[in-house]
Order: structure tokens, then sequence, then C-alpha cells
């Protein structure tokens, strides 16, 4: 059975490491919860950014219409953008 987490050892600038720990003083998590969400929401970010690259272009304005009238296109990006908050928590133990 493969184990659902694993050891890292990465180096970080000791700068880093005391700015995560003084603002989780103030916040409820461990240091270990705060790096892998930091680390799964860049990788969330870079994957669309990619996914933006390749479609770019891709539409014309005909293909999506609805898009042309004042406020749709904005409303689109508004739901995207509440779904993508909806990050899944990875097991940290």
């Amino acid at each position: 059975m493969e184990e659902k987490t694993r050891m890292v050892h990465v180096r970080m600038p000791v700068e880093l490491i005391r700015e995560i720990d003084s603002f989780l003083k103030t916040h409820k998590g461990t240091k270990t919860t705060f790096i892998v969400g930091a680390v799964a929401e860049r990788l969330r970010q870079e994957k669309a950014r990619q996914n933006f690259k390749k479609l770019r272009g891709s539409l014309k304005p005909e293909d999506a219409p609805e898009w042309m009238s004042e406020g749709m296109g904005s409303h689109w990006v508004e739901r995207l953008r509440r779904e993508e908050r909806n990050i899944p928590k990875w097991p940290t133990s």
C-alpha cells in the first residue's frame, strides 16, 4: 500500500521561516499545513496559466456571443473564480 504522505527535506531562507512562524502565531494551522497549502495553490495557478496560454485565441467573438453582453463576461469569470477557491485539502500526516 502506498503512503499518502512522504517527508521531503527542503532548504528555505531563515527569514522566510521566521515570517511563516510569525504568521502562524496569529492564525490557526501548522507549518506543514501552511506550506502544503501554499505549494498546492501555486501549482493550481501555474496549471491554470499554462492552460490559458494553450487556449488563448481559440475562441472568436462569435463562438461565445453571450460574453459580448454587458456584464456577462464578468459573471462567467466570477463563477470560475468561486470554483477555483474550492481547493482540495491535501493530507499532511
